[in-house]
Order: C-alpha cells, then structure tokens, then sequence
C-alpha cells in the first residue's frame, strides 16, 4: 500500500502501532494468567480522533490464547 498524503500516512502508522501494541498487551503475563484462571477480559484496539473527537474501532480484540492464534496482526 502506497499513501502519498502524509495524515493518511501517520493515521495508517498510528494504527498498526495499535495492533501492535494489543498483541504485546495480550502477551503480558498478567493477561495470560487472567485468561488461564478463566477471567473474563478482552482487550480493545480503538483510535481516538483528535480532530473528530470519534473512537475508530480496529476490529483487533482479543478475548483468549486462541484469539491471537486465529487473528494474526
């Protein structure tokens, strides 16, 4: 994917670093434990808009070990 508008380029990398970052949270070992022990808890990878003031959903969530196995970032 080729972007030529630089805001497009930086919301484009704004959301990668998101997915990013869901997966490393996911791989915690406080996330892992919580999951073992059958907590209930998903985490959420949302953009917030500055400008927009609007919360863009990423559609990265994870909710189990399998979750990440099946949704490969």
């Amino acid at each position: 994917m080729n972007i030529e508008n630089e805001k497009e380029k930086f919301d484009r990398f704004v959301e990668l670093n998101i997915k990013r970052q869901v997966l490393n949270l996911a791989a915690t070992s406080i996330v892992q434990h919580a999951w073992s022990i059958g907590q209930d808890l998903t985490i959420h990878g949302w953009v917030y808009g500055i400008d927009t003031g609007l919360i863009k959903d990423l559609d990265v969530n994870f909710s189990s070990q399998e979750d990440i196995k099946n949704n490969p970032i």
